[in-house]
């Protein structure tokens, strides 16, 4: 994938962990969709904070997980679900960061219908 982002953008990518990351205060946004979902609900506070780092003041960060309260494995990936209160307990411990709006949508896929998704938009206040 990363290979291809490269190819078809012209650009070079990087592949990394979340804990890679050693950016600070370098974007006005981050778009996490439906990739931290994958982070045991422990470590999300821990990723979280990497994050906030990245983002410049005043900056914005929209992520997504699949909406309710479990923490699964399936076909070898691991699933962390996410319920608006699991969020906030989240975000609770994180200063310097907080919600401006969270929200649950329905999965538009054909396959996956009556799935839900949680959706946040988070920032760090200038």
């Amino acid at each position: 994938m990363v290979r291809l982002a490269s190819e078809f953008t012209g650009l070079p990518v990087q592949c990394m962990t979340f804990d890679d990351m050693k950016w600070a205060e370098c974007f006005d946004g981050i778009w996490a969709s439906a990739s931290l979902l994958h982070v045991p609900r422990a470590d999300l506070p821990r990723v979280a904070v990497v994050f906030r780092r990245a983002l410049k003041p005043g900056g914005v960060w929209y992520i997504s997980f699949k909406h309710g309260t479990e923490e699964r494995e399936k076909d070898g990936r691991r699933f962390t679900d996410m319920t608006d209160q699991a969020l906030q307990a989240v975000l609770s411990t994180i200063p310097g960061l907080c919600a401006i709006e969270v929200w649950i949508s329905e999965d538009m896929r054909a396959d996956r219908q009556g799935q839900r998704w949680l959706n946040a938009l988070l920032s760090r206040p200038a």
